[in-house]
């Protein structure tokens, strides 16, 4: 049996993910993830945050209604409806809403 790879691709060397959420009530509307690999141009902090305000309001989103969160910890391993906690900080799993399947 062969078992094949995928070659000689160039590591990742940083990654960025960026949540775009309402501040009214925490609800993300954009998720933006940015990854450099090795040999590639290193993308600040604040340039991914930039990246992802300026697709959200290619969208139609008001960049004065939105929070910015960068996410350190890692996405929630649940599936559903993401949001951003008041209180916390913290990009959690919402419960998901009854009226859409």
């Amino acid at each position: 049996m062969h078992i094949g790879h995928g070659g000689n691709s160039p590591r990742p060397t940083t990654s960025h993910v960026v949540a775009l959420y309402r501040k009214s009530d925490g609800r993300v509307v954009h998720l933006h993830h940015t990854t450099v690999f090795e040999g590639g141009r290193e993308v600040s902090q604040q340039e991914a945050k930039d990246e992802a305000l300026r697709r959200a309001t290619r969208r139609g989103h008001k960049p004065s209604e939105l929070g910015i969160l960068l996410v350190r910890e890692g996405l929630p391993k649940q599936v559903g409806p993401l949001r951003v906690d008041p209180s916390t900080g913290r990009l959690e799993v919402n419960a998901p809403d009854r009226l859409r399947k």
